[in-house]
């Protein structure tokens, strides 16, 4: 890797498909996810950088920061291969409340969602029950702490 950081990863290959009893309605426990349920507010007129990576995928000698941020396709769709990364930036100069998404729906339901609230006005804090995502969270939490 460009940062010699090889022992912060697993190096070895994914794999080719998921296992046979893999089931997208009983996600494994995730020991790396956070629950939450405040919104995250962007304030009106700031930047916004969302990367979407994952560190294996950084081929040798690409360099994420000689990226083309001047003339970007203007797009509204980012097609992200396996193990692939992306960067988004966007500057937040338009009010309301915007899903961001991965479109793949039970990706959304595991947590690839989230909304963006321009100036913060629209969301308010939301009940936990009201968050699919805070709840599967914490079920697989609580399973770990029974189950080590």
């Amino acid at each position: 890797m460009t940062h010699e950081l090889h022992h912060a990863y697993d190096q070895n290959s994914p794999p080719e498909n998921f296992p046979a009893n893999y089931d997208i309605m009983k996600p494994p426990i995730n020991p790396n996810t956070t629950t939450g349920i405040a919104p995250y507010r962007l304030y009106f007129n700031t930047t916004v950088d969302v990367i979407l990576q994952n560190a294996n995928a950084l081929e040798e000698n690409k360099d994420e920061w000689k990226l083309n941020l001047r003339n970007l396709p203007l797009r509204n769709t980012a097609v992200i291969f396996p193990y692939g990364w992306t960067a988004i930036r966007f500057i937040a100069d338009n009010r309301g409340v915007w899903a961001f998404h991965c479109h793949i729906e039970p990706h959304l339901y595991t947590g690839m969602g989230v909304i963006f609230d321009i100036d913060g006005r629209n969301v308010k804090n939301m009940p936990p029950e009201a968050l699919v995502c805070e709840e599967i969270a914490r079920t697989s939490i609580n399973k770990a702490k029974h189950n080590p």
